[in-house]
């Protein structure tokens, strides 16, 4: 299996709405199904914490997705070296891994430039602490780049 990691920053927000949507599109697809893993952490995550209830509430009442169950882990090197591949939310989380991880250099992208290169300086934002509508603006980029993140892992795969 090729684990494709998520990670943010608390692991609470856009790292697990991202594992999620990866999660069910790889749960639907026979192609990717038997070949791709999905896992998320964060940089700065306090093991154990619950997704934010606006990144629950979002998931659920737009697109039946449930994350109550998720709990946040921190992104260790063992993580890192386990990945296939490792998705940032910023350019900014993107240098830090690499400064941190040069061994991994290859398999760090942001989501956004690895779903689409044209995009290689797209952040997502972290909605923490926004208004629900913040939430739902930033689950509605991660949904579009995951599903290019999908379409090329499938290609890969073929």
């Amino acid at each position: 299996m090729r684990k494709v990691f998520f990670v943010c920053t608390g692991n609470t927000c856009r790292s697990p709405m991202a594992e999620a949507f990866l999660k069910d599109i790889v749960s639907r697809d026979p192609v990717l199904r038997d070949e791709i893993s999905v896992a998320s952490g964060g940089l700065a995550a306090f093991e154990g914490e619950k997704a934010s209830r606006h990144a629950i509430a979002v998931m659920k009442d737009k697109w039946g997705i449930n994350i109550n169950d998720h709990r946040a882990s921190f992104l260790s090197e063992d993580k890192v070296k386990e990945a296939f591949l490792v998705l940032v939310m910023t350019n900014s989380q993107k240098r830090y891994l690499m400064g941190r991880y040069p061994w991994a250099a290859d398999k760090i992208f942001t989501i956004s430039a690895y779903a689409d290169p044209d995009c290689e300086y797209c952040d997502i934002d972290d909605p923490y602490g926004m208004p629900p509508e913040v939430y739902e603006r930033c689950a509605e980029q991660l949904k579009k780049a995951v599903e290019m993140v999908a379409e090329k892992l499938k290609k890969e795969l073929e």
